[in-house]
């Protein structure tokens, strides 16, 4: 042994026992780094143009899907306090596992408004209920601004003992956190990446009554495929936060060019999302930058802009009758607004234009016909879900609406039910939407197919208390039952 061999000697040791720590200690385990500071977008696009595949589809109905969201934990817990202190929700670096196939560095973040508020409330111990908002009421929430971002709400509207921004010292758990909706964005961290075609998906919970059995909105979109009208795909899928807890939750599709693509011949034109407020339906002159917390625009940034919008503002705000009557099936698909007005009607969706809440819509301007086209989001309070008894006696014609009159309905339904013509495209839609969804019994059909690949998939995996799922499915199935007994007795029936 040289000289220098020897004084090296315990250097050359250390090294080789780290070697074998490494190699035989961490061998069957993925060392991933993770910073907490925001991470910076990958411009480099992958290679294969950036799908990730899977032989099990994304939108399967047949089965129950499975996500696994590994993130690092100082991470997993700032996402929710930097959305409790400052009322921001950042999107975070993590790797997802969706039916066994991993999806690495994309973007998760909270995602919702009353939905989320709720649940966060709901989790703490001893929290006192949050008060639901009555139909056509708003949820005292703030718009939504561009990535996700919005001031903290009023502290008043906020029940005592709730977790939200602004709140001190309101850490949740990572069982608890595992509850609340978020939002999945494939490239938000590597440009190009996608699932299955996807860039984003959301994951919902039961809404603002925290149903544990969630059939409302996979339900209702059910429903808006049989009147062949688009709505987003909707699934259910076990979902498991690091080493938290897996339980129920739905996947659904978001509404982005890829959906456009799926639903409409032309899907090159503008898509702008309805952001939460009263008032977005609301002239306000032709400055853009005064619609800024009305309406985001969601696809051909930087190539089209907020003209098409603003000038169908502009015309259901300020033209006389007549020119409403006469012009507006140039500005507006007529005969899938109908639909839409119709289905929320039946199904009793108050968390919608129906009920004068202005969001949960998009408009999607097709320039190949110079028309909006507005469409239908985030379902989850349909099926009279804020106060189910006495929705289900709601008159769907338009003629007492009793406790239910919305007190900032907007305008294009005011006008489009005051005209004729249109209300009778209106009670035709009414009559087709009864006939294929209610009175062939369609949707206690379908209401029941979900709960039996929820029951079937529990049993093998407890994703929810059976006790309370059971109640809460029977109060979907009875809900629908009623409704249907309602509506037999009104004129939609052929008896009458």
């Amino acid at each position: 042994m040289t000289l220098k061999f020897r004084r090296n000697y315990h250097i050359i040791l250390l090294l080789v026992s780290v070697i074998v720590f490494f190699g035989i200690g961490l061998g069957s385990q993925r060392v991933i780094a993770y910073t907490t500071r925001p991470v910076a977008a990958n411009t480099q696009p992958l290679a294969n143009g950036g799908d990730i595949t899977n032989p099990v589809a994304l939108f399967d109905e047949g089965l129950v899907h499975s996500i696994q969201i590994q993130m690092a934990e100082e991470d997993y817990q700032k996402m929710l306090t930097t959305y409790q202190q400052i009322g921001v929700k950042d999107y975070f670096q993590a790797d997802v596992v969706i039916d066994g196939v991993r999806v690495d560095e994309v973007g998760v973040r909270l995602k919702g408004h009353a939905s989320l508020m709720t649940q966060v409330c709901r989790v703490r111990p001893g929290a006192r209920q949050p008060e639901q908002p009555q139909p056509g009421e708003q949820a005292g929430l703030p718009p939504e601004a561009p990535e996700g971002r919005q001031p903290p709400p009023p502290q008043g509207n906020i029940p005592a003992g709730c977790k939200m921004p602004g709140a001190a010292n309101n850490a949740l758990s990572p069982d608890e956190i595992s509850h609340l909706p978020l939002l999945i964005q494939f490239d938000r961290f590597v440009a190009g990446q996608t699932y299955q075609g996807y860039t984003a998906i959301a994951i919902r919970t039961g809404g603002t009554t925290s149903d544990p059995a969630m059939l409302q909105e996979p339900v209702t979109n059910a429903a808006y495929r049989l009147t062949d009208l688009p709505a987003p795909l909707t699934v259910y899928t076990g979902l498991q936060i690091n080493a938290g807890e897996e339980t129920l939750h739905v996947i659904s599709e978001v509404i982005d060019e890829a959906y456009l693509a799926r639903n409409f011949p032309d899907s090159s034109g503008v898509l702008y999302k309805a952001l939460l407020g009263a008032d977005v339906l609301t002239y306000k002159g032709a400055d853009p930058s005064q619609y800024a917390t009305s309406f985001s625009q969601k696809t051909r940034l930087g190539d089209a802009d907020m003209a098409a919008l603003i000038e169908f503002i502009r015309f259901i705000n300020t033209t006389d009758d007549a020119e409403f009557a006469r012009e507006l099936p140039r500005y507006l698909d007529v005969d899938s607004f109908a639909a839409y007005l119709a289905i929320n009607s039946l199904l009793v969706n108050m968390d919608s234009l129906v009920a004068g809440n202005g969001n949960n819509f998009y408009l999607y301007y097709n320039e190949a016909d110079e028309r909006m086209t507005l469409l239908f989001w985030d379902g989850n309070e349909s099926l009279g879900a804020f106060s189910p008894e006495r929705a289900v006696s709601l008159n769907p014609f338009y003629e007492q609406q009793g406790s239910y009159t919305p007190r900032n309905q907007s305008i294009l339904i005011t006008r489009f039910m005051a005209e004729p013509s249109f209300r009778v495209l209106y009670e035709d839609k009414l009559r087709l939407v009864y006939e294929r969804i209610f009175s062939n019994g369609k949707m206690i059909a379908q209401a029941e197919q979900y709960i039996a690949l929820v029951r079937a998939a529990n049993a093998g995996s407890r994703l929810v208390a059976l006790d309370d799922y059971n109640q809460a499915a029977e109060n979907v199935l009875s809900f629908i039952r009623r409704r249907t007994e309602y509506l037999n007795t009104t004129e939609l029936s052929s008896g009458q």
